[in-house]
């Protein structure tokens, strides 16, 4: 079952009294009611970090189809404000916004091509007893122009994460939560992969996942590289699977719980772990790494840091915090860069909080930039290659 939800991009739209689009420059986006200036960090002569202002909206995913094509997806931080589609053709510099005026909660957004593409969102009409049971998603295939609803009424619960391949098959991982309300039954999680080969008209189940055993809601971040998909998983380990769903090995870290994963190359994968006591739960947080595809694992890092870019094996960066300042405690956090394998890093001069709200890495091979969509900031780095 499919419904209309038009977002006009083109720039002809303009003249639409009924559904204006506002065509606004990189620094526009972030209004926000009282907005925290955007700000360059001094690093030194290998990279740019760049951190954009404070948004008066909640940013959710953000995917690029080419270095200058991209998109981003979000809802408003204020009660009644609609849930937002921007879309850049010049790499940022310039984007076009429009309100997705269709009342639901975005969770994805991710394109095969220039023009066709997916939102996946959570339908919260019905909650809390129905809301868990639908599954849907807005698809567009004239780059975000037009979307049109698509229900999948074979399953229930909301696509957390969804990756293309060069093919243009789409992989997603469908989050289910069961709850008997009116009864002490506790909750019940359930996980399972899925692909499409029509970008998102529909899917296919390909390997429903064992029961993550542990008390609470996780997003597990889902990879692809090379035609093998990564999955953290709720143990500590890292499982690897074909594209028909069958699972090829899997990776232990020696780690209760992986946070965030980077697979690099077939051999080198980054990823945050953490050791956790049983008896009062409290975690002890490392950044480890692999240079045997997943065989055996080395602490670079002790201390909550989260992966900010990978260029190789041996050159990264993370952010970590280095303690607190003023009487409101507030976290303090800089960019720590290796060259090395992290045998030695440099830091950037101190940022603000941006450690504990990344939400997306984008990587651009040919354009030498990362993009990091934290909550409300995007963190752009540009590199410069050395002699």
């Amino acid at each position: 079952m499919t419904s209309k939800c038009r977002v006009p991009f083109a720039l002809a739209a303009i003249l639409m009294a009924c559904c204006p689009l506002d065509s606004i420059t990189a620094a526009d986006i972030y209004n926000a009611v009282n907005p925290d200036e955007a700000q360059s960090v001094p690093t030194h002569s290998d990279y740019a970090l760049r951190i954009g202002p404070r948004i008066d909206y909640g940013l959710f995913d953000l995917h690029f189809v080419t270095p200058l094509i991209g998109y981003a997806v979000g809802t408003g931080l204020r009660p009644g404000q609609a849930p937002i589609v921007y879309k850049t053709t010049d790499g940022g510099e310039s984007w076009l916004v429009q309100p997705l005026d269709c009342g639901w909660n975005p969770k994805v957004i991710a394109f095969a091509d220039e023009f066709r593409g997916l939102i996946t969102f959570h339908d919260t009409s019905g909650c809390p007893e129905a809301c868990q049971h639908r599954t849907a998603a807005l698809l567009t295939d004239d780059g975000g122009e037009t979307w049109s609803r698509v229900d999948y009424l074979e399953f229930q619960g909301h696509i957390m994460d969804v990756v293309f391949d060069g093919a243009g098959r789409a992989f997603g991982l469908l989050f289910h939560m069961r709850r008997d309300h009116g009864t002490s039954n506790s909750l019940e999680f359930t996980y399972t992969l899925l692909r499409s080969d029509d970008v998102g008209r529909s899917w296919l189940r390909i390997r429903e996942l064992p029961q993550p055993g542990y008390g609470g809601i996780r997003h597990f971040p889902l990879r692809l590289h090379e035609g093998q998909l990564y999955l953290p998983w709720a143990d500590g380990s890292i499982k690897v699977f074909d594209t028909q769903g069958k699972l090829l090995e899997t990776l232990e870290t020696g780690f209760e719980l992986v946070d965030d994963l980077v697979v690099v190359s077939e051999s080198t994968l980054l990823a945050t772990a953490a050791s956790i006591d049983p008896a009062t739960y409290q975690g002890t947080h490392h950044l480890i790494r692999s240079i045997d595809g997943g065989g055996t694992w080395q602490i670079l890092l002790d201390g909550y840091a989260l992966i900010a870019f990978a260029r190789s094996s041996d050159e990264f960066g993370v952010i970590v915090n280095r303690g607190h300042m003023g009487h409101h405690r507030r976290p303090l956090d800089v960019m720590a860069h290796t060259t090395d394998g992290g045998g030695t890093w440099r830091e950037s001069e101190s940022v603000l909080s941006l450690r504990s709200s990344i939400r997306r890495r984008v990587h651009h091979p040919s354009a030498e930039r990362d993009l990091l969509l934290l909550h409300t900031r995007v963190v752009e780095i540009d590199h410069f290659d050395r002699e």
